[in-house]
């Protein structure tokens, strides 16, 4: 019975530390695996209310730019990165049109 407290104390600190802020909140997945560390608890204490799960925010914390991209843009002019819906203007710098003349000699 020892061995199963300090399993179950174990379980809550990583639950502590996953259901923190800025943790389980940064995406989907962190949420699921906090949700999934809780219902773990659950489960293995054989509590018998209810239980309640973290809701997922409004926005997830991925998707807010970090002090350094931000940074970056200040002060180098470094382009905001392109979402999905949004075609990428640069690429066509990289590639070979059939106006270029080639540099082999």
């Amino acid at each position: 019975m020892n061995q199963l407290k300090k399993r179950i104390n174990n379980l809550e600190d990583v639950i502590d530390i996953q259901c923190s802020n800025g943790n389980w909140n940064y995406d989907p997945y962190m949420q699921g695996m906090a949700n999934g560390l809780l219902l773990a608890h659950h489960i293995i204490t054989g509590y018998k209310g209810e239980l309640i799960y973290l809701e997922a925010p409004k926005k997830w914390l991925k998707d807010y730019p970090t002090l350094w991209t931000k940074i970056k843009w200040k002060l180098f002019g470094f382009p905001k990165p392109v979402t999905q819906n949004e075609p990428n203007q640069k690429i066509s710098k990289f590639l070979k049109s059939d106006n270029t003349k080639s540099m082999e000699r």
